[in-house]
């Protein structure tokens, strides 16, 4: 969620990614925006009996974000999708599970990566951290 107010009784809640699996069609899709799907998503087969990987690649710099579910993408889109009232930020992660059945997650993370210039004197420093000098 980019927008999240827990004391607004969600009225000003902008979700930006909402994955439904629909149990009845056997699919996976984003539904942020309501109805059967979001523009731009695929739906992808639900995998059963077995861990699938969610993962979500999320640039606020650049306003983008990448999901994938099981390593194929379900959609690729901005990450306030020019919703009025979206943030350029990550407010909330929302596990919420509608389902009579259970609902495992394992190995939740959230991280930071610096940006790639960041990384190359990361790099550097660490390199020159190494040398030793001759006296």
């Amino acid at each position: 969620m980019n927008t999240y107010d827990d004391f607004g009784a969600g009225t000003t809640d902008r979700w930006s990614l909402q994955l439904k699996f629909d149990l009845s069609n056997n699919t996976v899709y984003d539904d942020a925006l309501g109805g059967a799907g979001s523009p731009g998503t695929a739906f992808l087969a639900i995998v059963r009996d077995a861990w699938a990987e969610i993962s979500v690649d999320i640039d606020l710099d650049a306003n983008t974000m990448v999901a994938r579910y099981n390593g194929a993408v379900v959609i690729s889109t901005s990450w306030t999708r020019g919703t009025a009232g979206a943030q350029q930020a990550i407010e909330a992660v929302d596990l919420y599970s509608s389902s009579t059945g259970p609902v495992f997650y394992d190995d939740l993370a959230l991280t930071r990566v610096p940006a790639p210039g960041a990384l190359g004197v990361l790099a550097l420093g660490g390199l020159m951290a190494g040398r030793r000098r001759r006296a």
